[in-house]
């Protein structure tokens, strides 16, 4: 069991290692599926096989409020400061955007990161949590009336 675990890191550590070579989330098309009767659009990015990692956006977000660029900046700016650091390995830990980037710089440095942790993804009992939908509905309608981005 110990070699198929070992064989199956290596595995995965390779495909991570061509994914992080060959792609940029800024050169991810958007793709689009349509599920039930629902058309919903999607970015994918790497190699298939394995287990894929779905990655959910925020709430209110399109594919567009992700930003790519700033991502991939982050990510590499990441991996250049802990490797200055001199570490050969961390337990890396995400809040929010972090997120975002921690598991980009898992994906293009896998070798680097021993843990991921992602948090901040609205915790139950955080402070104004339960008012999120009553702050941002009166926030999006007003966006669709105006044809302005909510957040604006």
């Amino acid at each position: 069991m110990g070699r198929d675990r070992a064989a199956s890191r290596t595995i995965m550590t390779d495909a991570f290692r061509a994914a992080a070579a060959a792609d940029r989330y800024t050169d991810t098309p958007n793709r689009f599926i349509t599920a039930g009767k629902t058309r919903l659009a999607y970015r994918e990015l790497g190699p298939r096989g394995g287990i894929p990692l779905v990655l959910l956006n925020y709430w209110g977000a399109v594919l567009d409020n992700f930003d790519p660029r700033i991502v991939d900046g982050m990510a590499r700016d990441v991996i250049s400061m802990i490797t200055a650091l001199g570490f050969a390995t961390v337990d890396l830990m995400g809040f929010s955007l972090g997120g975002f980037v921690a598991q980009d710089v898992t994906l293009k440095a896998p070798n680097l990161v021993r843990k991921l942790i992602l948090t901040g993804t609205g915790p139950a009992g955080g402070a104004g949590i339960t008012r999120v939908g009553a702050v941002s509905w009166p926030l999006i309608i007003k966006g669709l009336l105006t044809l302005r981005d909510p957040k604006t």
